[in-house]
Formats: C-alpha cells, sequence, structure tokens
C-alpha cells in the first residue's frame, strides 16, 4: 500500500492519540539517537512531546508498522505560529518596527536610504516620526522602540536625525500660531505651499544596529509607480503585515489632519483596504506583491492610507532607496 493510502486510512486515527501534531507525506529515514538512516525508511509521525510507552496505554501506543511500513516518532515540540511583538527592542532592528523621536509617541521604522551626497546609510521615517512635525532639531536622538512602547534616551537611542522635509502646514492647531499664520498671509507675508513628502532619515550610531529586513516581508529589490488596481503589502508597528491594500489612485490629493495642524498634499497613492494601516504605522513602506517599493505611508482613514511616491522622496531628500 502507498503511504498516501495509509496516510488517508489511518491519519484519522492516528491523530486522536497523545501529542501527535503532524505527520511527513513522504518517506523519511528513521531518526536513532540523533542520527538519520537512509537504508530504514519509514512513515514520519510528528508529537510535541515524546512519552516513554511504558506511560502509555495500550490504545495510544503507535504501531511500530502500518502495512508494512515503519514508523517512527519525532517529537518537535508545540508548533505555534510565529511572530514578534514590534513595539519591543531590536538590536539589530529591522524595518516594520517602533520607532520615534523622543517627544512623540511611536511610529514605523520604514526602511533605509543612501545618502547621494555623504554616502552615509540612513534609517527612513516620516517627518512627524522621527522628526516631530518639523519641531526636532538635527542631531537629536531617535528612539528604537518609540517612548510610547517604553523607549527612553540614551539606551534605546537607535541613531540621530540627519534631515528632514519640512512639512507645510495651511492651518494650525495652537491659536497663537494660527493667529500670527493667517496674519501672515493675510499681509502676503508667507506663501502656503503644497506638500509631496512627509519624509525624515537619521543616521544609525552603528550600521550593525539596523538589518535590511521587513519583518514578514524580507528585503526591498527595487521601487516601482504602482498601476491602478495593484494589490500592496506592508509591515508596521500597528497592524503588522497587511496584503489587502489596493490602488485606487495616483494622483490624490487633500488636506491631512496632524498634531499641530492641517497640511495640504498632493501628487500622493491613495491605497483602498480596511484596516491596512493604523495609527502607529505611519513610516511604514508600502510595496507591491513582488517586494517592489510603491509608496511611503504617512496617513490614512479605516478604510483608506494614504502614501509619498518613491521618486518624490529621493528626489528632495536626496537619497536612493536600498535594495536586497
Amino acid at each position: 500500500m502507498s503511504l498516501e493510502k495509509i496516510i488517508k486510512k489511518y491519519w484519522g486515527e492516528i491523530k486522536k492519540k497523545p501529542n501527535v501534531n503532524g505527520y511527513s507525506s513522504t518517506l523519511k529515514p528513521k531518526i536513532i539517537k540523533g542520527v538519520e538512516h537512509p537504508k530504514i525508511q519509514c512513515f514520519r509521525i510528528y508529537v510535541t512531546r515524546k512519552i516513554p510507552e511504558a506511560q502509555l496505554g495500550k490504545e495510544d501506543i503507535i504501531l511500530k508498522d502500518v502495512e508494512n511500513v515503519k514508523t517512527d516518532v519525532v517529537e518537535i515540540g508545540e508548533i505555534k505560529a510565529l511572530k514578534i511583538d514590534k513595539t519591543k527592542k531590536f538590536r539589530p532592528a529591522p524595518a516594520g518596527v517602533s520607532i520615534g523621536h523622543p517627544n512623540i509617541s511611536a511610529g514605523t521604522l520604514g526602511w533605509f536610504g543612501k545618502d547621494n551626497k555623504t554616502g552615509k546609510t540612513l534609517i527612513i521615517s516620516n517627518n512627524h516620526v522621527i522628526a516631530n512635525e518639523n519641531k526636532a532639531s538635527i542631531g537629536d536622538p531617535i528612539l528604537q522602540p518609540g517612548k510610547y512602547d517604553g523607549g527612553s534616551y540614551p539606551q534605546d537611542e537607535i541613531g540621530k536625525l540627519e534631515k528632514f522635509i519640512p512639512i507645510s502646514f495651511q492651518e494650525y492647531k495652537c491659536p497663537f500660531r494660527r493667529a500670527v499664520h493667517r496674519f501672515s498671509k493675510l499681509l502676503k507675508l508667507i506663501k502656503e505651499k503644497e506638500n509631496l513628502t512627509d519624509i525624515a532619515a537619521a543616521t544609525p550610531k552603528n550600521l550593525g544596529d539596523i538589518e535590511f529586513n521587513i519583518v514578514d516581508i524580507g528585503g526591498v529589490k527595487g521601487k516601482r509607480l504602482p498601476s491602478l488596481g495593484d494589490q500592496t503589502q506592508k509591515s508596521g508597528r500597528t497592524t503588522c503585515h497587511t496584503t489587502n491594500g489596493k490602488v485606487i489612485d495616483l494622483d490624490w490629493s487633500g488636506s491631512v489632519v496632524y498634531a499641530r495642524g492641517i497640511a495640504f498634499f498632493v501628487d500622493q497613492i491613495l491605497v483602498e483596504g480596511k484596516n491596512f494601516s493604523a495609527g502607529g504605522d505611519s513610516g511604514s513602506l508600502i510595496l507591491d506583491t513582488d517586494n517592489n517599493a510603491s509608496a511611503w505611508l504617512f496617513a490614512g482613514s479605516e478604510t483608506y492610507t494614504i502614501g509619498n511616491k518613491i521618486d518624490n522622496i529621493e528626489k528632495l531628500l536626496n537619497i536612493k532607496l536600498t535594495t536586497v
């Protein structure tokens, strides 16, 4: 009888026995004292814990052979879905985990780039995550994990703020700042600017403190402007790995609400997908299904996510996206 037929006939009963949690669908060498013996081919049955036969009831013992095929019981422990707590401290730190300026709660370490001028490797995330909506100073410490997740200075410093693209606000929440801003506009002392990016970069303290890998996704293969209808994925601090995003607009323009006020953005990628992202995922890199960078997540609602175009980020921040 073939192994396939044996499994079909006997697995229903075998799986009821204590600790049994799986099997191999092809014959495998018998393992004796940790060594495989290729000459003895067996139907391998996996268990969470191997118990001596003397401690088992007769009905719980797995037969030593089934239909003239030897069996081999192998202990592999309890199998659990593997996941990491992205709010914890990681060294080296991959992309997709908690990060932030000491004066904000926490966002996501998105990915890495290389400075076109200096050649430095940089950690990339949003302005509002590591530059505190323009209020940070160059050289400020960046924490991993972010402050909300228990990060503190100096023990959790992963790098220092290198540069950021300022966000231009069209309205401020602070009454005094709002009044000054409105008065300045009235006198035409300032000109409102449209935003292309919410982005910033930090220099890692040590290159050994970062890992060129996005949790649950892997490395970035390249960059590609998405097409309408493309499926997207991202790995963020809060909602982790999500794959239900669909690109529905390649040139979205609109207002985004920040802690400081309201800013107007143009030329953005709009992704549809309920719970594709949530608060704390800001800074995540949005990729297509082939691991090409599509956009940099910075805002959204329960059903929609907004991302900066990669070309705009590379141009304005003067970097080149790291690929592996």
